[in-house]
């Protein structure tokens, strides 16, 4: 299968892909990387569903189909519908930050890309890139097939888009927000009673890496269902442990997973932080919010 069947087979359902884009993709298939800085060509993956949820509203308005080298995907933002030909391309952070308009459409993508930018969701357009060679022959190609000219620096064709599309941002801190559950009593019971477990786990010493006092401390646990009951482990060093019975999680696990979109699954993880964040996972199923008084 062509990089483009594979890229545009995870895009949500009933999208299909820009002809530019497919072409694009097929010029990559006979030529081989670099194609761009260190700009990526690739299927979704499930990126996106980390932001938004599987499934959600949120995600079915993305069509991803590249990243740069930190995993920052590159998408397609359908929420004017689903022809992609007109939809503004977007950059979402990797670290959940940096979600900006890279260009109003395919086309002034297209343009942008062929700069040569390492990585566009982070770059200063207002400068030239450091490797322009990077993306000469694709320059030289989106000439003869499109007729494109590029420019030599990215930030007239960004401001452009972002002029067009200026609530991209705000979206995305909506859609996130939308996971995110707080204020509702029995959640924040259940939200208090799993921090309190990770927090004896690190003073027991479960983990080798934190401490309570240490500036900064996570506790990863993995759930699974098995002839209707839950395994737990949790994970220090990179490895997976059995859960000790002694703090007695089983049932709070059980409830908490009550809150969750999808109630079916057969695996979750369930991360905690120093903040007082309890995440349930994959693709943020429930996130959990201490309340804005909270010490924790």
């Amino acid at each position: 299968m062509r990089r483009a069947d594979n890229i545009e087979a995870e895009f949500p359902p009933g999208v299909t892909m820009p002809a530019e884009l497919r072409q694009l993709c097929d010029y990559l298939d006979d030529t081989g990387y670099p194609i761009s800085g260190l700009m990526k060509l690739r299927p979704e993956g499930n990126a996106l569903k980390h932001w938004f949820g599987d499934g959600t509203d949120a995600w079915c308005q993305l069509a991803g189909f590249g990243a740069d080298s930190t995993g920052s995907p590159l998408a397609l933002w359908l929420y004017a519908g689903p022809d992609t030909s007109k939809a503004p391309v977007v950059s979402l952070g990797s670290e959940g930050d940096k979600t900006v308009v890279l260009a109003n459409n395919i086309r002034d993508f297209l343009m942008l890309f062929g700069i040569g930018y390492d990585d566009l969701g982070a770059a200063n357009l207002n400068q030239p890139p450091t490797n322009p060679d990077s993306a000469a022959d694709l320059r030289d190609w989106l000439a003869a097939k499109f007729g494109i000219h590029c420019p030599e620096t990215g930030i007239a064709v960004a401001e452009h888009g972002r002029s067009r599309h200026p609530d991209f941002a705000q979206w995305v801190e909506d859609a996130v927000e939308s996971t995110i559950t707080r204020d509702e009593p029995e959640a924040e019971a259940l939200r208090q009673r799993v921090f309190a477990v990770a927090e004896d786990m690190i003073r027991d010493g479960r983990s080798q890496v934190y401490q309570v006092s240490s500036a900064w401390w996570s506790m990863d646990f993995k759930v699974v269902r098995y002839r209707n009951q839950l395994l737990l482990d949790y994970r220090d060093r990179g490895k997976w442990h059995p859960m000790p019975e002694q703090y007695e999680i089983d049932e709070v696990v059980a409830r908490l997973l009550q809150f969750v979109r999808n109630k079916e699954r057969d695996h979750y993880e369930v991360s905690v932080v120093c903040s007082g964040h309890v995440t349930v996972g994959p693709y943020r199923e429930l996130v959990l919010v201490p309340p804005a008084n909270d010490a924790n």
